[in-house]
């Protein structure tokens, strides 16, 4: 993310995270030029020694997310720093999680999302990444949507 584009700066990141994680939270943002997206921010660590780790962790992921460009993955935007902490912008899916995705389609295809998920999984693992934390209830946890 070009930081001397303002149409593609974070200009607003709601106050409270829509959802959480085991070490992120999930923020509703707008670009400059309006677009919504969601910041996935790491959650502020008090003990000092595992702050770094995450961060580091982090910008692995960032690298590996930043090749990535299938249809059912979310891609990666940028980078960017909010309230001092390391966080990644991502498109924004209207139905962050399969769960809420079936709330609202209740008469979806399950097998045909079921498919469109192991697509992403299989071109993730064709590129030597394994996801390790793969569930259908966390927003933005798999990088994955449907595309349906």
């Amino acid at each position: 993310m070009n930081s001397t584009d303002r149409d593609s700066v974070v200009l607003h990141i709601s106050e409270y995270p829509v959802t959480g994680g085991g070490y992120c939270d999930v923020y509703r943002s707008r670009l400059g030029n309006g677009t919504l997206v969601a910041v996935k921010q790491i959650r502020p660590q008090f003990d000092g020694e595992t702050q770094p780790i995450l961060n580091k962790n982090m910008q692995k992921t960032n690298r590996i997310l930043a090749k990535l460009s299938h249809p059912n993955i979310v891609p990666l935007l940028g980078e960017v720093t909010v309230r001092g902490n390391m966080s990644t912008v991502h498109e924004w899916l209207q139905y962050g999680s399969v769960l809420e995705y079936l709330e609202h389609h209740p008469v979806a295809d399950r097998y045909q999302l079921n498919a469109k998920i192991c697509e992403g999984v299989a071109y993730l693992h064709a590129h030597g990444i394994i996801h390790g934390d793969l569930k259908g209830v966390s927003y933005y946890n798999i990088y994955i949507c449907p595309t349906l």
